[in-house]
């Protein structure tokens, strides 16, 4: 959300080289950010999911907080489930009631405020419409040779385009398919663009498996 992402700018994410990559922070210099796009407008709704951050942005801040990126793969299979889902939710054609979608808010709304989509036992919210996610793969346009443990694909080159899922706000309902796939450059900070954090289980967790 845009509360959670405040706390990485208000604690001096955008000056610490710590949290970037190589890439990431030679093209925060060029730009010379310090924010999100529209920061102050965007801090009077701090419920909304952050937008306006670009890939870069997008990771750093999952470096800050200890997070990464999902896989464009768990990112399918949360939404999708093992039973294949056409949709988070199930079979059933979107509605407004279902997601943000189709321009009928025209803007996104905060998050978690739609029913309970995805893997139930997750808990997942959101992943249909209301904004892109960025997924940490970089964009190929098939899954020949893809990692097959789940993990991110990598690029193949410096600025390579990087994959989004979900749809948002302005697109028709048929663009918030599970499997519908998106992609921009890294360094694209779009109104309808924002992202989710993921992590690794611990050793800890697997014990408990």
């Amino acid at each position: 959300t845009v509360q959670e992402f405040r706390a990485f700018v208000d604690a001096g994410g955008y000056r610490d080289r710590a949290h970037w990559g190589s890439d990431g922070w030679s093209w925060r210099r060029r730009a010379g950010v310090s924010g999100p796009g529209d920061w102050d407008e965007q801090a009077a709704n701090p419920n909304r999911p952050v937008t306006r951050v670009s890939w870069y942005e997008a990771d750093a801040y999952c470096r800050w907080a200890g997070k990464r990126l999902p896989s464009e793969a768990e990112w399918e299979w949360a939404a999708r489930g093992v039973e294949g889902r056409r949709w988070p939710w199930g079979p059933e054609e979107p509605t407004p009631e279902h997601a943000n979608l189709s321009h009928n808010v025209g803007h996104p709304t905060p998050v978690g405020i739609y029913p309970l989509g995805g893997t139930p036992d997750l808990g997942i919210r959101d992943l249909a419409g209301n904004v892109w996610e960025w997924c940490g793969d970089a964009w190929h346009d098939d899954y020949e040779g893809a990692p097959t443990d789940g993990s991110a694909r990598e690029e193949e080159g410096p600025g390579a385009a990087r994959v989004l899922r979900g749809g948002s706000f302005d697109v028709p309902a048929r663009i918030v398919r599970c499997a519908i796939r998106g992609r921009d450059l890294p360094d694209y900070r779009g109104l309808s663009i924002g992202f989710r954090v993921a992590s690794s289980p611990s050793s800890s967790d697997l014990r408990s498996l």
